[in-house]
Formats: C-alpha cells, sequence, structure tokens
C-alpha cells in the first residue's frame, strides 16, 4: 500500500493505538483509484457490510436498540427494559448454541419469549420495529457503493460477507432500498452459515462457495480482526476502508463515547455523512471544513435547530397558545422549520406560527409613547458612535440640528461609548422628549394596527419565539401591550431578568440563565453562528405605515450582505432541514422527543462537537454577516466576531 502523509500517520496511529495501528497501516486504502487496481487484479470481490457498505445514522449500534425501547414505552407502556432483556435472550441463545457459529434474529427472539412479562404480541412488535428501525437507520457509502459498481461493471463476481444475526431478507431489503442489490452476486451471512467472520470459519465457507484460491479474492472491510486479521490467516487479499466513525474522528469530529444514547442519534446522522468517504482525510486535515453551505446546514446548524425545536414543541407554554409568534427577523427560518416539524410530525394540536414583524428598534419606539424612559432605550449593552447615530438606529429619529436649541444641537455630534457614556446620553435625550413622544406616539398606533391584523393584539396568552439574550423586544411589548408575555428563546442572558419588571415569563433552551442554568463565559462567543443564520431576506423593520384602506405594511431599512446573498442562507437552511427529515423518519415525535432530551445540539452549539475546530471555507464565509447597527458597528463580518474582532 502507498504510504501515508506524516500528520494524517501520526493521527491514525493516536487513535488506534500501536498494535492496531500495525494492522491498519499496509491494508489501508488511500483512494478510489488504488482500490479500482486491487479490483482489477482479483476475479472475486467482497465487501463488509455494516461500516463498510454502509453507515447507520447512529454513532453506536446500542443507541439504536434503546431508541427501539423508547418506541415500545410510548406504544405499549413497556420497553424501559428492552435492551437488557434483549442483550440477556441473544446471550442465552448463544449459550444454547454452545458459544458455536451464529444465531439469528429469530432465534434471539424466541428466547425473549421466554419472559413472562413480555407477551407474544411485545415480542412480536419488538422485532418488527428493531427490523424497521435498523432498516431506516442504514445509508449507502456513495464511495464504496462505487468500487462495487465498478467491480461489477469489470465483470467480477462481486458478494457481502457479514457477521450479523440479521437474516437474507433484511440484506436483500436494504440493498434494494439503497440500490445496490443489482451489483450483489450472492450473500454469506453468519447466521445463515454458522460461522462467522471473526472466528476465521466463514471465511473458509466464502473460498469453499466461490471455488477461487484465496489469492483471487479481493476483500475490502473495516474491522481490523475480522475483515483484516482473520481474512488474511486464509490467505485472503483484504484491504481496509476507513469507517464513518474514523474518517469523523481523523477531521477532528467529536465521538460522544461516553454521551447519553440520545447524542449518538443526533450526532449519528453528522457522523454517517461527514464521515461517508473513505478517503476525505487522508493528508494531514486537522478540522472540519465546510465549503459546501448544504453540509454547513446539515451537520453543524441542523443538530443545534432540531434540538430547539424539540424543546420549543415540548414546552408546556404551548399548550395555552394559540398562536406562536416568532420575532424578528431571527423567526424568518425558525417559523419555516417549526411549521415543517408541525405537519411533518403531525402535531396538528400545536398552535400554528406567525412571523411577527417587528424589531428592537419598532418595540423600544413605541413604548417610549406609553411611557418616556432613556434608560430602556439606552440599556444595557454596548455603542460607540455620535449621540445622532445613537437616535438614528435605536429610535428611527433623524434630528434636525437647525431646529433644535444650540445646546441640544452640539452635544449631538458628541462621540459616546456605552456604557460609560449612559448618564450624559440619558440627559440629552430627556430633552429630545417632545420630539420622541411625538413620533413614538405616529408609530405606535400604526403598529397596533398590524399586531391587530395579525392577531397579536387580541391573543390573551401570547407567547413568542426569538434567538435570545436580554429580552429587549418582549420586554418593551409588554409595555407597549400593557400584558406580561411568555418568551421561548435559543439564549437567555442574565439581563433577560427585565422581563420580569411586567411579569413576563422568559425560558432558555441551551442557556437558561434566569433558572440558573449558565453556560461558560466562551459559550457566548459562538451563539454567532445562529445570528449569521437566523435572518430574513429583507431588511430590518423600521416602523409601519397605515395605508388609505387602513392596512398596515411595513417599511424596511436597506438590506446588508446576508440579504445580498440569502441564496446562500437558503441552501445552509435546506442542509438543516435535511437533517431534521432524517431524523424525523426515524419515528416522528417520539425522535423529537429524544432530541429534547439529548445534549449534542448544545455540544454543537458550544463548538465542543469538533475538538480539531471548525473552518468555514472563504467563499461560505464571506456570505454570513450580521447587522449590528443598534450597537454602532453597521456590518460585522462572522469572520470578524469568531476571530474576536
Amino acid at each position: 500500500m502507498n504510504g501515508m502523509s506524516g500528520l494524517f500517520d501520526q493521527q491514525l496511529r493516536a487513535l488506534l493505538g500501536d498494535d492496531a495501528y500495525r494492522v491498519a497501516a499496509p491494508a489501508l486504502v488511500h483512494s478510489h483509484a488504488q482500490a479500482c487496481a486491487l479490483i482489477d487484479a482479483a476475479t472475486v470481490v467482497s465487501f463488509d457490510f455494516f461500516d463498510t457498505l454502509v453507515s447507520r445514522l447512529a454513532s453506536d449500534p446500542e443507541a439504536v436498540q434503546r431508541y427501539v425501547g423508547r418506541l415500545l414505552q410510548d406504544k405499549h407502556g413497556r420497553g424501559d427494559d428492552f435492551l437488557a432483556i434483549r442483550k440477556h435472550a441473544e446471550a442465552m441463545a448463544r449459550a444454547r448454541n454452545a458459544n458455536a457459529g451464529d444465531v439469528g434474529i429469530d432465534t434471539i427472539y424466541a428466547q425473549m419469549g421466554g419472559d413472562r412479562c413480555w407477551t407474544p404480541d411485545l415480542v412480536s412488535d419488538a422485532r418488527s420495529l428493531e427490523l424497521q428501525v435498523e432498516h431506516d437507520m442504514l445509508v449507502a457509502r456513495a464511495d464504496v457503493v462505487a468500487l462495487m459498481r465498478y467491480a461489477k461493471q469489470a465483470g467480477k463476481r462481486v458478494i457481502v460477507v457479514s457477521d450479523s444475526y440479521f437474516g437474507r431478507d433484511f440484506f436483500q431489503r436494504v440493498m434494494t432500498t439503497l440500490g445496490m442489490a443489482q451489483w450483489v452476486d450472492a450473500l454469506y451471512i453468519s447466521c445463515e452459515r454458522a460461522a462467522r467472520k471473526d472466528s476465521g470459519i466463514l471465511w473458509d465457507c466464502v473460498l469453499e462457495g466461490e471455488r477461487v484460491e484465496p489469492a483471487q479474492l479481493q476483500h475490502f472491510g473495516d474491522n481490523l480482526h475480522s475483515d483484516i486479521g482473520m481474512a488474511g490467516t486464509r490467505g485472503i487479499r483484504a484491504a481496509w476502508l476507513l469507517p464513518s466513525r474514523l474518517s469523523y474522528a481523523l477531521q477532528g469530529g467529536h465521538l460522544p463515547i461516553e454521551s447519553d444514547w440520545r447524542d449518538h442519534l443526533l450526532l449519528g446522522p453528522v457522523i454517517a455523512r461527514l464521515g461517508a468517504s473513505p478517503w476525505r482525510v487522508q493528508h494531514g486535515v486537522t478540522g472540519i471544513q465546510f465549503d459546501d453551505a448544504n453540509d454547513l446546514g446539515y451537520a453543524l446548524y441542523g443538530p443545534i435547530l432540531f434540538g430547539f425545536i424539540a424543546w420549543l414543541l415540548a414546552n408546556p407554554a404551548l399548550k395555552a397558545a394559540s398562536t406562536l409568534y416568532f420575532f424578528a427577523r431571527e423567526g424568518y427560518f425558525l417559523s419555516r422549520l417549526y411549521d415543517h416539524v408541525r405537519d411533518v410530525a403531525g402535531l396538528d394540536a400545536l398552535p400554528k406560527s406567525e412571523y411577527l414583524q417587528v424589531s428592537r428598534r419598532l418595540a423600544l419606539m413605541a413604548a417610549q409613547a406609553q411611557e418616556f424612559d432613556p434608560s430602556q432605550v439606552i440599556g444595557k449593552g454596548g455603542f460607540r458612535g455620535t449621540i445622532a447615530e445613537f437616535i438614528s438606529v435605536r429610535l428611527g429619529i433623524e434630528a434636525q440640528a437647525a431646529a433644535l436649541e444650540p445646546e441640544v444641537a452640539e452635544a449631538l455630534t458628541r462621540e459616546i461609548e456605552l456604557p460609560d457614556d449612559s448618564a450624559s446620553l440619558a440627559k440629552v435625550l430627556t430633552l429630545l422628549e417632545p420630539q420622541i413622544r411625538g413620533q413614538a406616539r405616529a408609530e405606535l398606533d400604526a403598529f397596533r394596527t398590524y399586531a391587530r391584523q395579525v392577531g397579536f393584539a387580541q391573543d390573551k396568552a401570547t407567547t413568542f419565539v426569538d434567538i435570545g439574550y436580554s429580552g429587549t423586544i418582549q420586554h418593551a411589548l409588554q409595555r407597549v401591550f400593557e400584558r406580561p408575555l411568555i418568551g421561548l428563546y435559543m439564549v437567555t442572558a442574565p439581563n433577560a431578568a427585565q422581563v420580569r419588571d411586567e411579569g413576563g415569563l422568559a425560558f432558555g433552551c441551551f442557556q437558561d440563565a434566569l433558572y440558573h442554568d449558565m453556560r461558560p463565559e466562551r459559550f457566548m462567543h459562538y451563539t454567532v453562528l445562529l445570528e449569521a443564520l437566523l435572518t430574513a431576506p429583507h431588511g430590518q423593520v423600521v416602523r409601519f405605515r397605515v395605508q388609505p384602506d387602513g392596512e398596515a405594511v411595513p417599511e424596511f431599512a436597506p438590506e446588508g450582505v446576508a440579504q445580498r446573498r440569502f441564496g446562500q442562507l437558503e441552501a445552509i437552511y435546506a442542509g438543516a432541514q435535511r437533517y431534521v427529515d432524517d431524523l424525523l423518519a426515524l419515528g416522528g415525535a417520539s425522535m423529537l422527543a429524544v432530541g429534547a432530551e439529548a445534549h449534542a445540539p448544545l455540544m454543537m452549539l458550544a463548538a465542543k462537537a469538533f475538538d480539531g475546530g471548525v473552518t468555514i471555507g472563504d467563499a461560505l464565509l464571506a456570505g454570513l454577516s450580521m447587522e449590528d447597527r443598534y450597537s454602532g458597528n453597521g456590518e460585522v463580518a462572522l469572520a470578524d466576531r469568531l476571530h474576536g474582532a
């Protein structure tokens, strides 16, 4: 085999250990071309099945069985002990067979029938569920299937050899579903042959059945013992293909070895996608590199958004809501995903959604008509610029110096930096109170008209969704509509306590500061990833104008970088939705319940899923930007925020 690059070689040795590395290194296939050359020299080409031709959408096979137990529990009120019962039944079946050869799934489930608590109907349903879930969890590794196709088209005999308790019908069904059945001439399955690869005996069956000399058989597999070592003892030419988990780990991906089984389910699709190719990482890759918008959406944003939507759907606040309002531009994609999940999972009893056109500027200005409060406008965040720029971006007021007292006009040109200059700024705002309140009253009337149009003004149990932090919009709207609101956020910061002033509630998914569920300080640094995606195809809503027919229509600020390159954001969102669909296909509402309990989405958001770091390609990164005029920063590139600029 060809030599490996130094860095990849070091990484592989570190992950495998010295003994396994000595077996792996000479057998490793480095490229499609090299694999094809091996096929050309063979008469019969053999492929292992699990983790070679296919990957599971779960990073640990045991997690699949735990999920089957969860489905049984949901359906029958019994199943929390499924994994233990299933393991015991398999052990007993093997013991009855004197641990010779192998046992099939029917034998295992027949043994489960000996437990009086497991009725025949429950055992039968468990068997059907396991087969269906295992089938649905499997995805083809396109690069390896391409080798199978190449071998068949080159006139080789193609076989599949697998240690498995699944029978021939299961394999045929999976291969047909995944479009590879037509390339396979024969199956050698351990439970059918009463012989296993890992003992070497199944290899004897293969050589006898194929009637070839060992050197004429080329095998491709992922298991260093059964696929490489035991095949080699028979003289079979065996080549090692990196399995998805190892390919992913070599890129710096986090393997949830000690995590909850739910994390194995939620990270499984990411591992299967990023680790799909056996040769993607054989050139010294030291971190996950995203150059494709769809991949970025699927692998990074998908678990985060799935976890949030799952948490949202499980929140008790939804029971009292007739409509779930998604605030500001951040709600544009979130409302679409909520509607999509609600429809696909058949959750019609949950409230319908409404994308509410609002912004901090609009809400703050409307609140000033109710009660002039400079401290609310100033807040506790930062701002850098002139006072004129401050009142422009925070209140939408373009103060005309000629119409002002000289003292005020001069003050507008003064440079400030918040929070240090809060006191002096409050004095200037107080001098501008008549102008501020006059414009605020007009904007409040128009906004209330819009709120009546969408039902927000009349809703008595108003619940809304936003990306979060300090709850500024919620705090302002509680004053505008003179009633408490319930905010469901991705993240809350300690400043969100301000919503309690008017009796409101605020809950955070990934960080819930008001209920003392805090993350390390560095965690907030990564929430810029959310801000970069969660925007809308239009500029920020500035105010509403009431038309002659009485309809209130929004007036938008100019578009920013994100709006001009919104097609890229749509592609990222499409990838995230595909991830969500892959999980929903495994169990719908049941998988949502798993997602609401898992830690994997938080791991992604905290960038802990990628030990080697995440790199977003320059072309993608150029379109990821955030508007921060509210703090006087204008357009801020994601690259600058990620690097701490």
